[in-house]
């Protein structure tokens, strides 16, 4: 089945849970990701989305990868920050700006979700994402990952400016109202909601 429809700006891609696939101009297809085809996963590539030329790609049972300059990669967190298992679940939303990407990761073990910053930098001659744990969403009951959403938000004036990310999940025993974390010390209601 397919999971979701996403260009990389030339090519439609074509998500399934077995896979990428990519449909090019001339209408030749070509699978991207062979190696995925015997790992299906019905939440696979749910959420994808594209973010400065980057195309990231969340994993079913956790994880990430990323279609960059022609190369996929692995970009999972549990590459970045192996201690820190409460962020090797499932990406259920991504959403960035011009200079920041924000990941929502579900941690079933604790009935948490996880906002994760990243930003694409050049350290040491190698350019790459620095990721930083920023917020963390508690739920009382059953989760749905795939009513999970986040909404990157800049809104500069002459009197106000905001710059925040908005959260919402659905937990089956609580209600849960979306909430906003600002990014900036410059928001004008810089406080958490």
């Amino acid at each position: 089945p397919i999971t979701g429809l996403i260009s990389d700006g030339a090519t439609l891609l074509v998500l399934k849970t077995n896979g990428i696939w990519a449909r090019y101009s001339d209408g030749t297809i070509e699978n991207l990701t062979p190696e995925l085809e015997r790992q299906t996963h019905p939440d696979q590539f749910k959420g994808a989305f594209t973010w400065n030329g980057h195309v990231l790609l969340p994993l079913g049972a956790g994880g990430m990868l990323q279609l960059y300059g022609g190369r996929e990669e692995d970009i999972s967190l549990k590459k970045y920050a192996s201690d820190q298992t409460h962020l090797h679940g499932r990406v259920c939303a991504i959403a960035g700006d011009a200079t920041a990407l924000f990941l929502l990761v579900l941690d079933t073990t604790n009935l948490k979700y996880y906002l994760v910053m990243g930003k694409w930098a050049s350290m040491e001659g190698k350019d790459d994402f620095r990721w930083h744990q920023v917020a963390e969403v508690a739920y009382t009951t059953g989760q749905t990952p795939d009513h999970a959403t986040l909404y990157a938000d800049g809104v500069p004036s002459t009197t106000l400016y905001h710059h925040r990310v908005w959260v919402g999940v659905e937990s089956t025993g609580s209600n849960k109202l979306p909430y906003f974390y600002t990014i900036s010390t410059a928001d004008a209601e810089d406080v958490y909601t």
